[in-house]
């Protein structure tokens, strides 16, 4: 029988507003010790509450309590995707596109059994390169632009047949431009 419910009580207070996964309550012995367990789990660290409240003998020390705070969980923020002004393929080739300062541009240029070089602007101060890779295996390549300030640039490309052993390729070279105005 606990000699001070109203301590423990009050350590089940503060840990019951925790968020918590599982809660354990221990009592034990003539000089009875209850022991309030808290633990609480996110995605990248588990922490463990222990609140406990002594009850000695009338002959002994008064009892101490001791309440320790779980630090709070773990958040994780996600960066939203990126939203695209526009989304270039291969049949985009020939078009004229415009777009406000600071939106993107993305190039997918698909293989098909040819290989594209690197999508390129050809006005870095008006559109600036951010990002891009090109797939030796399949032919294709990406690329992503940030239209920066007023003016016009050309995004350019090109595509010819993407060599496999034992391929005899013919020799030709196909031009992809589109016609990029930030305004």
């Amino acid at each position: 029988m606990l000699k001070r419910p109203g301590v423990a009580l009050a350590a089940i207070a503060v840990l019951a507003g925790c968020s918590s996964s599982a809660h354990r309550v221990v009592a034990s012995g003539p000089a009875s010790t209850t022991s309030i367990a808290t633990t609480t789990t996110s995605s990248s660290s588990t922490s463990t509450t222990v609140a406990s409240t002594t009850t000695a003998p009338k002959h002994a020390a008064p009892s101490t309590t001791s309440v320790t705070k779980a630090p709070p969980p773990a958040t994780s923020t996600t960066a939203a995707p990126p939203t695209y002004a526009y989304v270039l393929g291969p049949s985009s080739s020939g078009s004229d596109v415009t777009v406000e300062p600071g939106k993107l541009i993305e190039v997918e240029l698909s293989g098909n059994g040819e290989e594209w070089s690197p999508p390129t602007t050809s006005d870095s101060a008006v559109l600036a390169y951010v990002s891009g890779s090109t797939d030796a295996t399949t032919g294709a390549a990406q690329a992503t632009f940030r239209a920066v300030e007023s003016g016009s640039a050309d995004i350019k490309s090109s595509r010819r047949c993407l060599q496999t052993a034992g391929q005899v390729c013919p020799q030709y070279i196909v031009l992809w431009t589109v016609g990029v105005t930030v305004q």
